[in-house]
């Protein structure tokens, strides 16, 4: 914790007003510095992650009344898993919690409690790229593990896939592999996702807060004087 003492002219009320919003912007600043390096992190040692991910930094900037500033993983999302809930297992290492996905196959009863679901290394999302969130909607969506029932696929939804060209893939589970079939073809299936029991563990490989209290120390200062200059030059 660093402690700052005010004296002399800078310390008059008229000053010390500009001097909170100075010490406000100049948090701001800070913060959205570091939110840049946590995505430049993101960016160079995760393996092709989706957008989602990389805009998942987030700030809540200072005030003037309310002289901090946050930086922060996002920790909600409307569909899907929140990134705050996978980033952290990497920062962490140690065991990761289950996924929302994983969560609905086990209520669908395709996996069993205890059971994850991980990246096949032959299959197509191993690589975290566009269009991966789609096949994790469709695979529920055929098993039925949607809590929205309108998403899940009904036997009449099945028919007039038979009939038509977007019958595939179809997903289905074999001994401790989900697969995907693409075609009527025999043998025309692809690996998608590995069963295991228990939690995969990850070894530490992201240093979020590492990265933040470096850009701190290495911003803070030249930022706070350059907006206490301009404070001081624009104040009434």
């Amino acid at each position: 914790m660093s402690k700052v003492t005010i004296r002399g002219k800078l310390a008059s009320p008229e000053n010390l007003r500009q001097l909170r919003f100075a010490t406000a912007r100049a948090l701001t600043w800070t913060a959205q510095s570091a939110q840049a390096a946590v995505r430049s992190e993101f960016g160079s040692i995760l393996h092709e992650p989706r957008q989602i991910t990389l805009q998942s930094p987030k700030i809540i900037p200072a005030k003037k009344d309310n002289l901090t500033a946050k930086v922060f993983i996002k920790d909600d999302l409307a569909k899907g898993t929140a990134p705050a809930k996978y980033l952290r297992a990497l920062e962490a290492g140690g065991p990761r919690v289950p996924k929302r996905f994983e969560k609905a196959l086990i209520f669908a009863r395709v996996l069993l409690p205890g059971e994850y679901a991980t990246p096949h290394p032959k299959g197509p999302l191993v690589n975290d790229g566009p269009g991966v969130g789609g096949t994790y909607t469709k695979m529920l969506s055929q098993f039925k593990a949607s809590r929205d029932p309108s998403q899940n696929e009904t036997e009449t939804s099945k028919k007039r896939k038979r009939k038509g060209k977007k019958f595939y893939p179809r997903f289905f589970r074999q001994g401790d592999v989900i697969f995907a079939r693409h075609s009527a073809k025999r043998g025309d299936i692809v690996p998608m996702l590995n069963i295991v029991k228990g939690a995969p563990s990850y070894k530490q490989t992201l240093r979020f807060r590492e990265t933040v209290r470096r850009t701190v120390e290495k911003d803070f200062q030249r930022l706070f004087e350059q907006s206490l200059r301009d404070a001081m030059r624009t104040r009434r």
